[in-house]
Order: structure tokens, then sequence, then C-alpha cells
């Protein structure tokens, strides 16, 4: 399933939306209470940069009991999609990063690990915090669409096009396209595709399988959000009556959570009225399968994740290495400054030979941050990686060094990701090397590209239009 053609939604609302018609709709969408789960906006109106989590649920709500595609399925529901989508209106900039369901992580609240699909079964909430406290990724609103408000979304922009250079199936999603060209999917042959994960396509007289799995259908989905979007567009949906019909379809289904107001939708819709899909930056996590318990899985390779990762969070790729730290021991502990330093080096800050040294006192009982006027950035950066929440002090004066960190009796180590929560010093400027968002090169071989095709993704040849 792909719920990401709310992206259509989010990129078109508003060019038709100076009628007041359309704010009455939009408020009729469903809610989620989330309680405080979601890291508030900085901007109530959404125009700083800002991650939606987007999740696609398994739930045949509002479908015929009998309907094929609720066959044999589990009891319970799971998130047959996650994903993430960070848009930054001031600049029209959107970047979509998806999180394979068979994803093995520490799920929040509970002992141990499972896999991220399981995380809903706990609730939206549960599903948040496990983003955030496995990837340091702050979420700040969140949209969930099941099986039927896809289905109706696809029947309102009356199917997507998509170029087969052979027949295709997937016999456990029911996919068939028995003849190769241009074939415009209907509703249910859309979830079918989108859902797949055993694609299969006829070549040189058999059936040959994609063995990419959830990396390959992580790309497929991608790619047919663009689709949407594109297909969005030509049929008119910046026209008032087409996207009446967009907002009729999802309004049944979709849920977002209570902080997004229809004057949000209607502003980000205004900023994204000349959206090109194209240039819709996408992006996976690097994994490896394995099987844990005989089930398979796959496990995120965390070094390689680190530059995807750190666009969702806002973290300019070169900020921490950018950054000069000096650690001192406040402690009786022999040596603790050059520990605590080699911990600080493995995750990439600046500490060059000669940056350790004891403190004035070995009675720190907490650790503490020190920076100069201007460099609360650089401050709240290192606070977001300390296990142990720090103290803060501004000071007049430091040698050399952005920051300092004085390490106390309650040092607990440092964090592989950085805490979202964190609470920072307030600051009315932001120097260089501070937490912006990043707008990566489009770079084939980067572990951050956005062009990174996995698995078999249809490709229209130049010389056809579906």
């Amino acid at each position: 399933m792909i719920t990401l053609n709310i992206l259509l939604i989010l990129a078109c609302l508003a060019t038709a939306f100076s009628l007041n018609y359309f704010y009455s709709k939009v408020s009729r969408i469903g809610r989620v209470e989330l309680g405080n789960s979601l890291t508030p906006s900085d901007d109530a109106t959404l125009h700083g940069a800002e991650n939606i989590l987007i999740v696609g649920i398994d739930s045949g709500e509002g479908l015929d009991p009998n309907d094929p595609v609720l066959i044999g399925r589990p009891g319970g529901i799971r998130s047959d999609v996650v994903m993430i989508l960070r848009i930054d209106p001031s600049s029209d900039h959107a970047q979509l990063m998806s999180l394979p369901r068979d994803l093995y992580i520490p799920i929040a609240g509970l002992r141990g690990n499972d896999r991220i699909n399981s995380a809903i079964q706990g609730g939206p909430r549960r599903l948040i915090d496990t983003i955030k406290n496995d990837f340091g990724i702050p979420i700040n609103h969140y949209i969930e669409m099941n099986f039927f408000a896809f289905r109706k979304i696809v029947e309102a922009i009356d199917g997507v096009p998509i170029y087969f250079s052979t027949p295709v199936r997937d016999k456990m999603t029911g996919l068939d396209v028995e003849d190769a060209g241009c074939v415009t999917l209907d509703p249910v042959q859309a979830l079918a595709y989108a859902r797949s994960r055993d694609f299969e396509y006829y070549e040189n007289g058999r059936w040959r399988s994609d063995p990419t799995g959830d990396a390959g259908r992580s790309s497929s989905q991608q790619d047919f959000i663009r689709r949407v979007i594109r297909r969005g567009a030509d049929k008119g949906a910046r026209n008032p009556v087409v996207l009446n019909d967009l907002i009729d379809a999802s309004t049944a289904a979709l849920h977002l959570d209570p902080t997004i107001t229809p004057a949000d939708l209607i502003d980000i819709g205004k900023r994204f009225k000349d959206f090109n899909p194209d240039n819709l930056e996408t992006y996976s996590l690097p994994v490896t399968a394995t099987t844990k318990g005989g089930a398979s899985v796959v496990l995120m390779k965390t070094k390689e994740a680190e530059p995807v990762l750190n666009i969702f969070r806002g973290v300019d790729a070169n900020a921490l290495d950018s950054i000069l730290v000096v650690v001192q021991n406040g402690t009786t502990t022999t040596d603790m400054a050059a520990t605590v330093a080699d911990q600080l080096r493995n995750v990439g800050f600046s500490i060059p030979a000669g940056f350790t040294n004891n403190a004035e006192r070995f009675d720190f009982a907490q650790t503490t941050i020190r920076y100069l006027p201007g460099s609360e950035a650089h401050a709240q950066l290192l606070a977001s990686y300390l296990v142990a929440p720090p103290a803060f002090e501004q000071v007049d004066f430091l040698l050399n060094a952005d920051v300092s960190v004085v390490v106390g009796a309650d040092w607990q180590g440092v964090r592989s990701a950085p805490n979202p929560t964190t609470l920072l010093p307030t600051s009315t400027s932001q120097p260089s090397g501070s937490t912006t968002t990043t707008v990566p090169t489009s770079d084939s071989s980067s572990t951050t590209t956005s062009t990174t095709i996995t698995g078999v993704v249809p490709e229209t040849p130049q010389d056809v239009h579906c």
C-alpha cells in the first residue's frame, strides 16, 4: 500500500483554495490524538521545514468484508507503509524517506526489538516515539491512510497510467497486468501494485522475480507517488471541481494529527502550487537482510545511514566535524576527559589533540556545556548527543574552541543519534555550521542521493506518452 498520494493533496490543495467552501470540507477530515508525542512546530503556520510521518495501515475499514485484499490477512493492524516527508515551503523543497516495514529495531515502551510495522499496534504514539528514540528524527505532524482511502484517491484521478515493458504480476497482492505497454491501473490494481513485494515480470518466455523485496517496493512506491501527483495535475487537480473530488475521497478514511489545521493545509498548497513531482527527493535506508526468531527482517547499516538520517534531523552533514570542542574532566575519575573525547569523536565532533584537560575543580555533579554568545546552536547540537541532559553556561571566553563540555558525575555516555527533544538554550543568531536544513546534490554514488533505484521500477520510453 502507498499512502503518499496524500502528497497530491499537500501539493495541489490551495491553488483553487480561495473558496471558503473547501475550508469546511477539509475541516471534516478525521483526527488522531497523539498527546505530547509530536515535536511542536516552531512556526504554527508551517512556514519552516517540518517532518510529517505518513503511515499506511492495512485496515479494511470501509471495504466490503469479502474484498479480495482482506482474504488471508492476520488479525490486528500493521503499518504497510512508513514514510517521512520533510517539507520546506519557504524553498518549495520536499524530501521523502521510506522506512522498510521489516526494519528490526527497539520498539518504544516494550522490551527488545521487533519489526517497525508492529509498533502501530500500540497506537500512533508508540510508532512516533519509536522513530524519535531510534533515529533521532523529530516528528511534527502525522497523517494516516487505509486501503479504502487509497482506492478512493486513485478513483478520483481516474486511475494511474504506467508503462510496463513486459507483463507483470504478484500472486500475493493480486497484481495482474497481462499485456506490455501503457496500462492505466484502476484502484484495485493500483493498490495491488503499490503493495507488491513479490513482483514478477515476464521475460524471454519465463516469469522472473524481483529479489529486492521491501527495498524494491520502496523504490516503486516512491516512483508511484510522482505518477499520482502528475496524474492529479493532468486531470486538473488545480481545478476546484476535481480538487473537490480528491478531498471527498480522502475525508472518509484519512486521519491527521490535531495540530494540522485547514489553514495550514491551504497555506502549504499555496506554496507548493507549482511543485514539480520530478523534484521530489526520495531516500531509502541502507539495510541488510537477516533472520530473527525464524522471521525474515532487515537491519539498518548504522554508519551508512547517518547522512540520510541527518537530512531528516535537520542536521548539516558537515555540522559535527566543523565544531571544535574542548573536553574537561570535572570528576575524580582519571582520564575521563580522554574517554569522553573519544566517544564524541566517534559520532563526528572535532576534538584535536591537546583539547582535553582538567576542569578548575573535580566536583561537578552535572555535565555542563559552556558556550560563547552566538554559539547557542553549537551547544544545542552537542547537547542533543549526550545521554544525560547537561547544564548550560554562557561564558565570555573559550580558547580556540566553539564549545566546551565539562564532564560531571552524572555522565552516561554519547548517543549514536541526536535526541530531538533536548531542551536547548535560546538564541537569536545561527552561526555557520549550526543545525539547519540541507539540500543534498543528486549524485548516484552517494548514500544520500535521491536518484538511487532498487529493484524493478517501470520506466517510460522517451517516445511514449501514457
